[in-house]
């Protein structure tokens, strides 16, 4: 077929399009139709639940909102757990027409909602944001009331040992500082100096003269990340690697938690997207009026990720397709700009990758073949 025939058909089809009836048909009254939006509560810049006003705020939020208003529909929120967010992409399992976080796209979960997958009435709106994935580290010199996110142990020892280890070195000190006694000893013994304990065995082993290639005693760095998220799943793929066994890996239900747990020393490493964690541990700052050192240096190598908004059709089986078009309407005009702007601090730049996404996502409206003139052509 020729370039004319190939427009002329591609016209032809475009105008049968916009003649057919749209899905959406089935709910012309969608303004009396409720969208149940589910959502983290403590993904802070993106979505979070203000604690005094019990409203969600963040630039996700407010793109998720506004979307919905525009497609037509009104809207009440639910707060999802990760566990529960986890279940729902696996699944399907939950009654949320949107989720409205910083989901990451990947081909596992593109496949899972194909038509044989296990959440097969879900889909992938337009990919909205492009995040840095990184993570914090322990700043040198630091106070920390932990240990810096390190611990002493045999080099045989599992991550279950090393990680209940420390519980119980926490829970000896709280006792200790507390005033609290206790008369089998246990605690007292687990609450001996770290370099008295590394000198005691240093003395056992050159007593026994065993096998030096055989180190008795190691450092455990524990790293942190937020259950349910993509890093998770690399971090757990990748480590711990035969040359460095000694890494012990430790999921959080939340931002909130893992955020207290690095603060306190007690994370040598906490993963996850770089806006959330740095939000988190200023969170944390403020709350525990604490000065929390972290190093940043590393949070510019990290990878980047596709976040996008997770739709459903099994209640309102028009609400996908509405709520995509509103949002392509938002790029265009310039709303998802103004609420980037509004919702991070006036220093923050656009990654390369974000601002070409924005222009991306910016596509002309257009006109109706109908309307376009013979004469002048498309």
């Amino acid at each position: 077929m020729s370039i004319a025939g190939k427009l002329v058909a591609g016209l032809v089809s475009l105008l049968l399009f916009s003649m057919a009836p749209c899905h959406g048909q089935a709910d012309d009254n969608g303004k009396n139709q409720v969208i149940k939006i589910g959502a983290l509560n403590d993904a802070r810049p993106f979505v979070w639940l203000d604690e005094t006003t019990q409203h969600y705020l963040g630039f996700l939020w407010a793109v998720c909102t506004e979307a919905v208003h525009r497609a037509g529909y009104q809207y009440e929120a639910t707060t999802v757990t990760s566990e529960m967010r986890s279940d729902f992409l696996e699944t399907g399992k939950g009654d949320y027409d949107l989720l409205c976080d910083p989901t990451t796209i990947t081909i596992e979960r593109m496949r899972n909602f194909e038509d044989d997958g296990k959440a097969r009435d879900l889909s992938f709106s337009p990919i909205v944001f492009v995040a840095n994935s990184s993570f914090m580290e322990q700043a040198q010199g630091g106070t920390r009331i932990g240990e810096g996110g390190y611990i002493s142990s045999p080099r045989t020892s599992t991550c279950n040992e090393v990680l209940d280890k420390q519980k119980k070195n926490e829970e000896a000190k709280a006792k200790t500082s507390d005033g609290v006694k206790t008369n089998d000893g246990a605690a007292a013994n687990e609450a001996r100096n770290y370099w008295y304990d590394r000198l005691f065995q240093n003395l056992t082993v050159t007593m026994r003269r065993p096998d030096m290639s055989k180190v008795p005693d190691v450092d455990y760095q524990i790293w942190g990340y937020v259950d349910g998220t993509t890093i998770g799943d690399i971090l757990h793929r990748s480590y711990p690697r035969p040359e460095e066994k000694q890494i012990c890996l430790k999921p959080f239900a939340s931002y909130k938690e893992a955020a207290e747990e690095f603060c306190k020393g007690r994370l040598s490493r906490f993963f996850g997207d770089v806006d959330i964690i740095k939000a988190a541990l200023d969170d944390y700052r403020g709350r525990a009026d604490v000065k929390c050192p972290a190093n940043l240096s590393s949070t510019t190598n990290g990878a980047y990720e596709p976040y996008a908004f997770v739709l459903s059709s099994k209640s309102v089986a028009a609400f996908p397709e509405r709520f995509t078009l509103a949002l392509y309407g938002m790029f265009e005009d310039g709303t998802i700009e103004r609420f980037f702007k509004g919702h991070f601090p006036d220093n923050t730049q656009k990654s390369q990758y974000l601002s070409t996404l924005f222009a991306i996502n910016s596509i002309p409206a257009g006109v109706r073949p109908a309307a376009v003139n013979p004469v002048d052509g498309p």
